[in-house]
């Protein structure tokens, strides 16, 4: 089983963190929004900008709201689910949970249609070129995510995801991102998700560094 690469990984979430402080000063990525296109749309041109490659788009149009989950919902937010009385009403809905400031712990991002984030195949493992595709979704995840977490937050499957080319820089899709970001209202903010990937990552650098006598329980380093 090939081992985590933890320096590229926390590289590449250093990364997206950098392109948020630059193109999103506001967080307002961390605001309930339908802006996900303005997001993939202006973070693919520094994708472009600063890994010299053709990032993508991927697109995820359906989440598999099973009993479960609709009961879930009904019971957790009512206010935003009052006057749906049947899953099958929410066919067009995306769906994912979020840490909730709430008694339950459980919140909700939901989009209409189609829900979409910029990504990038790029190589995360130690001593080899392998690549995976890496989603950066600004308004779920707080880092990168391998393309099987992200289907997975949205309670979906492959079947409901499509990867298309990420569109080139225009003037007319900038001013559209720039107004949906302008125009996200800046008073609610979610809890977005932590990434699998990074968990692992930092699990995989622990490891390491305590195999080699780098770190002990005492935080000094051995003589």
């Amino acid at each position: 089983m090939d081992k985590l690469d933890y320096e590229k990984i926390n590289a590449y979430a250093q990364k997206f963190n950098e392109w948020k402080k630059e193109l999103f000063p506001k967080q307002e990525y961390a605001f309930r929004n339908e802006a996900c296109s303005a997001f993939a749309y202006t973070l693919s041109q520094v994708a472009r900008r600063d890994f010299g490659m053709e990032p993508q788009n991927i697109w995820c149009y359906k989440s598999d709201i099973n009993d479960n989950l609709f009961s879930e919902m009904k019971h957790n937010a009512p206010m935003s689910l009052k006057n749906v009385s049947d899953k099958n009403q929410m066919s067009g809905i995306i769906v994912a949970r979020v840490p909730g400031d709430n008694a339950t712990g459980i919140d909700y991002l939901m989009w209409r249609e189609h829900h979409v984030a910029m990504c990038l195949d790029l190589p995360i493992y130690q001593n080899s070129n392998k690549t995976e595709r890496l989603v950066f979704d600004p308004v779920l995840f707080s880092e990168p995510v391998r393309e099987k977490d992200w289907i997975s937050a949205l309670n979906t499957n492959q079947e409901y995801t499509q990867v298309t080319q990420a569109e080139k820089e225009n003037k007319e899709l900038t001013l559209k991102a720039k107004l949906m970001l302008k125009n996200i209202s800046l008073d609610k903010t979610v809890n977005l998700l932590k990434s699998p990937l990074v968990v692992l990552a930092n699990r995989e650098r622990r490891q390491q560094q305590s195999q080699t006598g780098k770190i002990l329980p005492s935080g000094k380093e051995k003589s």
